[in-house]
């Protein structure tokens, strides 16, 4: 009898290592598709940043205007009448 549970207690903690393992690694594999995106987003943040430091002058006799660069900005997103009317009906 302790041979078994020595035998099922050895067996469920590969299992539940096992489980653990694989967690972890989809998580990981997450962050790892958010990864590129994120880091493009930062280098756009940066840019923006640091834009006004470069005399408007400058920019215009190295390039032409939005030759190489494209200009994003930020814009509120209005909810629709609509959508509020959805949410509290699934909220029931």
């Amino acid at each position: 009898m302790t041979f078994f549970f020595i035998l099922v207690t050895i067996v469920f903690n590969i299992v539940m290592l096992n489980l653990l393992i694989s967690i972890i690694t989809a998580s990981y594999e997450k962050v790892v598709e958010k990864q590129q995106q994120t880091n493009d987003f930062e280098r756009c943040d940066m840019i923006a940043d640091n834009s006004d430091l470069v005399p408007t002058e400058d920019k215009e006799k190295l390039c032409k205007n939005n030759e190489f660069l494209v200009v994003a900005k930020k814009i509120k997103v209005r909810a629709k009448k609509g959508d509020d009317d959805d949410e509290d009906e699934d909220s029931d």
